[in-house]
């Protein structure tokens, strides 16, 4: 990051008017006691459907569990899975009134398959039904509540899903293997984004189709590019975003791509110097993309997290935006977004030092709001929490505790 950039982004925070905030959020809840917790999701669905799901080690058992409500009361669990093999990955959504949980069950010999249940919002369950079967797959990810993403050994691939069981089966070109990104638009096409070989590269299923199209490079020669991150603007661009790495360091790249057309020249957000590692990307309802990333050595990958918006056509519209106090450290984050602004979620701490978890909203223009601590007097682990948020502001985050617990913060919708 420039010295200009970093003036500007720490003007911009001490310029946030707090009036910018919307309602507060809650005081963190305990959604487990006892067992051992791990891997919290949380999903919203309508009207008012709010729902954490997660594993918990009990009795000999991993078991994956699920409790709904609104933000203001989560119900008792439900078990939707219980195995002492080992359980894994779990994956929440909302497909009307009932909520999807995906999760991995481990079979003996090493095999890994995909499990799903259907959950009503009185706690019936249909399920559970597989969504793969052996040898091994992982990764498992909503693109949305009726299409699966996941990994099955060295592949990727995409699956329909229809009233809790799995339909049709769709794989990705060949090289799209770990940290394949999927998006669906509003013409039914699929787009996928994967790193391979050092390159990014993407692809199409059209409308009707059933195999992908042909697989193009959208990284410039040279480097290293990784951890691609594809987001859809409301006018219908894609924008994806990636770090490519050269002897000096990694840079933060992007490339757009108008409605119906190819993706644009790679456009250099931030340089090679700013070291970028982890990133996220969610696009804004003003028509632009909030992005993060964490500016970090590749063998210590823990530092300063940095934010910044881009337009439709992929070039950015703010300077680089410093979200960490100075000194402060964290992993990765998780973003949402309500009707006037962009948020990031974020666990910050290191050796000896709680954990804490942060959140911050970010509104059009750069302007950064107050960053507030959100997690209570335990440590939170340092792998990022699970957040989701909806245009009027109703919002939940979840997070696993070094004790093995599982906390909620929620937000109302104002």
């Amino acid at each position: 990051m420039t010295v200009r950039a970093i003036v500007a982004a720490v003007a911009i925070l001490a310029l946030a008017p707090a009036a910018a905030q919307a309602a507060p959020w809650s005081a963190p809840r305990s959604v487990t006691v006892s067992g051992q917790a791990r891997e919290p999701v949380v999903a919203l669905g309508g009207p008012d459907a709010a729902g954490v799901a997660y594993v918990r080690h009990i009795g000999g058992a991993d078991r994956v569990e699920l409790r709904q409500g609104t933000v203001d009361t989560i119900g008792t669990p439900v078990i939707t899975a219980r195995d002492s093999r080992g359980l894994d990955s779990t994956a929440l959504t909302y497909s009307g009134h009932s909520a999807l949980v995906l999760w991995r069950q481990f079979r003996v010999p090493d095999a890994r398959v995909l499990q799903l249940s259907s959950v009503t919002r009185s706690g019936a369950t249909t399920g559970p039904n597989a969504i793969t079967g052996p040898p091994n797959s992982y990764d498992p990810a909503f693109v949305t509540p009726n299409l699966v993403r996941f990994n099955r050994r060295t592949s990727a691939y995409v699956r329909s899903i229809s009233q809790g069981r799995a339909g049709t089966t769709t794989r990705l070109p060949a090289g799209a293997t770990f940290d394949a990104q999927v998006v669906r638009l509003a013409g039914g096409a699929l787009v996928a984004v994967w790193p391979s070989g050092g390159a990014i590269f993407t692809a199409t299923v059209a409308p009707g189709a059933t195999t992908f199209g042909p697989a193009t490079r959208m990284s410039a020669p040279g480097g290293f590019a990784r951890t691609p991150r594809l987001a859809v603007t409301t006018d219908g661009h894609l924008v994806a975003v990636w770090t490519q790495a050269d002897a000096s360091g990694r840079a933060l790249v992007a490339a757009s791509a108008a409605p119906g057309a190819p993706f644009g020249a790679p456009i250099v957000l931030a340089p090679s110097t700013a070291r970028a590692l982890t990133v996220q990307a969610t696009a804004m309802t003003n028509n632009e993309v909030l992005v993060t990333f964490v500016s970090a050595r590749a063998d210590s990958p823990a530092g300063p997290l940095q934010a910044l918006q881009l337009a439709p056509d992929g070039h950015a519209v703010t300077p680089v935006l410093a979200l960490t106090a100075p000194g402060e450290r964290t992993r990765d984050a998780a973003l949402a977004v309500d009707s006037g602004a962009g948020y990031a979620t974020w666990v910050v701490g290191g050796s000896g030092v709680r954990h804490r978890v942060r959140v911050v909203r970010i509104a059009a223009g750069g302007i950064v709001g107050t960053v507030r601590t959100v997690s209570g007097s335990d440590s939170a682990v340092s792998t990022p929490p699970s957040f989701a948020m909806t245009t009027r502001g109703r919002a939940l985050i979840a997070y696993a505790t070094q004790s093995l617990r599982i906390r909620l913060v929620t937000r109302r919708a104002g």
